[in-house]
């Protein structure tokens, strides 16, 4: 806001003018410049019931905000729970499944081998059915 100056009392005369009219022509300068003022000043005074309940809303809502967040940790703790469960289930299926993995190579390791035993055998039978005539 602009610093409000007044006069210093010393009034600069015309030679036409009288010293009254001269201080009545400083009034009325002054009372101009003072209503004025006070226009500004209602004016402002206008927006103050306008922003004192704005400002009381916002703070009403910051007021609520913690509750808000509140609750939604609460929420959140409820479904990292229940997701932290269901990992647990995931890691037991996991571990059966690789276990049921390691048990089927084993079944397919001794499969290969026992086919490995048996082809011997059954090339081992064979050569002795169709041995040539002369060997037997």
């Amino acid at each position: 806001m602009p610093a409000l100056s007044l006069p210093t009392g010393r009034v600069d005369q015309k030679p036409d003018q009288k010293p009254d009219q001269k201080r009545g022509e400083l009034t009325l300068g002054l009372v101009g410049m003072l209503n004025h003022r006070l226009q500004l000043n209602h004016q402002r005074a206008e927006t103050v019931p306008r922003a004192a309940i704005d400002n009381r809303e916002q703070v009403s809502h910051l007021q609520e905000q913690p509750r808000v967040m509140a609750a939604g940790l609460e929420a959140l703790e409820g479904v990292i729970t229940h997701l932290v469960g269901r990992a647990s289930e995931i890691d037991r299926i996991v571990d059966l499944i690789s276990d049921i993995a390691r048990k089927s190579n084993l079944l397919a390791l001794n499969a290969a081998i026992e086919a490995a035993r048996l082809a011997d055998d059954v090339r081992a039978v064979l050569l002795y059915i169709f041995r040539p005539p002369t060997l037997r």
